[in-house]
């Protein structure tokens, strides 16, 4: 397939129904699913991925292109990006953890009626000054975001 081509799938059916898998694209992707889990590797977006159960693992190179929006509410959120990435991030978690790259120097965004940062289940702040909007969210799953190698 080409790797322009804009992708848009819906599976909300069967249970174990296996991965669903988008590598090298240049263009849009649009998956909402309930059971699947969702790979992504070698993307620039824009991405939105919404999963019920299933694990999400996105690995985006080059210049990213925003909005990106992972969601997947009942297992872990896994995402790499390079480390010059500029953009806006939001990463929440009600009831998992949020793990980011010491590397990526998240500059966190102060709650304007404290002088505290808090860095419990919602991280938002910066990379490289803010850029594309860029959320990660996984209400009972972990979240991880990664510098590509």
């Amino acid at each position: 397939m080409p790797r322009s081509v804009i992708v848009s799938v819906a599976y909300h059916k069967v249970s174990g129904a296996g991965t669903i898998t988008c590598r090298n694209m240049e263009n849009e992707i649009e998956i909402s699913t309930d059971y699947n889990k969702i790979m992504l590797e070698n993307i620039t977006g824009p991405v939105t991925v919404r999963a019920l159960y299933g694990s999400v693992d996105a690995v985006f190179t080059g210049n990213i292109k925003g909005p990106v929006s992972i969601a997947s509410i009942y297992a872990t959120v896994d995402v790499s990006i390079p480390a010059d990435t500029k953009a806006n991030v939001r990463l929440s978690s009600e009831h998992g953890s949020i793990l980011a790259s010491a590397d990526l120097k998240i500059e966190m965004e102060k709650n304007e009626n404290s002088d505290m940062i808090s860095y419990g289940n919602l991280v938002n702040g910066k990379l490289n000054g803010g850029g594309i909007p860029f959320k990660l969210m996984a209400d009972y799953g972990k979240i991880y975001l990664r510098k590509n190698k």
